[in-house]
């Protein structure tokens, strides 16, 4: 049997054509696709810039922190080596009443000194002084130079002088001592505590 419609032609639905639907929607996803992806990119770029800004201001809060610390650190140098200095100086100070003791100690009694005359940095000691006679002078001379403390003995004047009844040398020599004879010791530095 043959199949007999009782509707005209007219009413049957056209058949849309498939193409150009899709192609209208392959535009649209395209563009939806283009729209989010450019809204991406402008969130992110908006996004980096305050990021970057926010970074910036804390690279200049930490800049300022850091020039706090400079000059506490450049402080710090300098009082670090104001330490460095004292201490050296306490390691290294220079007694000369130690010294002038020893001095004291090792002069023969016949014999005074009337000038002196000290170099720590030549490591010598100008001496002009007087003795009873040329063989005072000499035990003098032995004496220094069997000195541990005393690295020479150089006599650079002599002279026989007598004023009335009274004779003696009056001489001038260099007296050059040891590196560390001015170096104050623990027992020199209580020694004279104790006299001041």
């Amino acid at each position: 049997m043959p199949v007999i419609s009782l509707k005209p032609k007219e009413d049957k639905p056209k058949e849309q054509p498939h193409g150009l639907v899709l192609g209208v929607s392959a535009v649209v996803g395209a563009m939806l696709v283009v729209g989010v992806l450019w809204g991406g990119f402008y969130y992110y770029r908006q996004f980096e810039t305050k990021n970057v800004a926010s970074q910036q201001e804390e690279i200049v809060r930490i800049n300022g922190e850091l020039e706090k610390y400079e000059d506490v650190r450049s402080k710090n140098e300098v009082l670090a080596k104001q330490i460095e200095n004292i201490t050296s100086l306490l390691d290294n100070h220079i007694c000369w009443s130690p010294f002038f003791a020893e001095l004291d100690d090792l002069t023969v009694k016949k014999v005074y000194f009337t000038r002196f005359s000290g170099d720590e940095v030549a490591e010598s000691l100008s001496l002009a002084g007087r003795a009873a006679d040329y063989t005072t002078l000499g035990e003098q001379f032995a004496v220094f130079r069997e000195s541990d403390t005393f690295k020479s003995f150089k006599i650079s004047q002599a002279q026989y002088i007598t004023e009335g009844n009274n004779s003696y040398v009056d001489f001038s020599a260099t007296l050059d001592f040891s590196p560390d004879a001015l170096l104050c010791k623990d027992e020199d530095e209580k020694k004279l505590k104790k006299n001041n």
